[in-house]
């Protein structure tokens, strides 16, 4: 899951610089504490379904856009790291909360 965070927090702040905020004006959008944006761009902790569904409000972005993590990772790459990591409970009971969110 660290490898996660930190691939996650790395492909925010691209997309953060890439909309021209500083994490400032981010962590205002948001509603959230100044720190914690620093915590997930720097892959020491994750966002909740809730804060990305935010995410992806804020920066004009479509919720896969945050896991695309460079050009050159395929469909089927999404798709069998997405199934590994549901060796987690963790993240298999985030998943699925996010996943009802669109019933």
């Amino acid at each position: 899951m660290k490898d996660l965070k930190k691939k996650f927090g790395k492909r925010l702040r691209e997309i953060r610089k890439s909309k021209r905020l500083t994490q400032e004006e981010l962590a205002e959008a948001l509603d959230i504490a100044l720190p914690n944006i620093s915590y997930i761009e720097n892959g020491r902790t994750f966002p909740s379904v809730e804060t990305q569904e935010k995410l992806c409000n804020v920066l004009n972005i479509k919720i896969y856009e945050l896991y695309v993590f460079d050009d050159e990772v395929s469909e089927t790459d999404m798709k069998n790291e997405i199934i590994e990591s549901l060796n987690d409970p963790a993240i298999t009971l985030r998943l699925y909360k996010y996943l009802k969110t669109f019933k």
